[in-house]
């Protein structure tokens, strides 16, 4: 057991290099390195894309503030296309020319300006 102990320590003990061995491992590590070393360039794109980026947030910014307070942005295009073609819907041709627009008025006069909104189309 004593025997076997000893030979286990002997085995496994490290044994330091030499200097001459560590110069070589020093200098293939060294070439190495160096050989797959990137020379990193300046970004020179980086400022150009920060400013591009500022510019289109700032026009997105700036459209969506012009916007603001007009709730009737696709109203218009919406009339004129209603107004174009007043026979494919004249009750929805007469809403959107303001037929309907009083809230308070009865199922009858709503009639009566529907009747009046289609007969002016036809």
């Amino acid at each position: 057991m004593m025997d076997d102990d000893r030979m286990l320590r002997e085995s496994l003990q490290v044994k330091p290099l030499s200097a001459a061995a560590l110069s070589r491992i020093r200098a293939v590590t060294e070439s190495e390195w160096r050989a797959n070393l990137v020379e990193r360039r300046p970004r020179r794109w980086l400022p150009y894309a920060a400013a591009a980026i500022l510019l289109a947030l700032m026009s997105a910014g700036g459209l969506f503030l012009a916007g603001v307070g007009r709730e009737d942005l696709g109203e218009p295009a919406a009339r004129e296309s209603a107004e174009a073609t007043p026979s494919a819907s004249p009750a929805r041709w007469a809403s959107s020319t303001g037929a309907y627009a009083c809230s308070s008025a009865s199922a009858s006069s709503a009639a009566r300006a529907r009747n009046a909104a289609a007969a002016s189309v036809g």
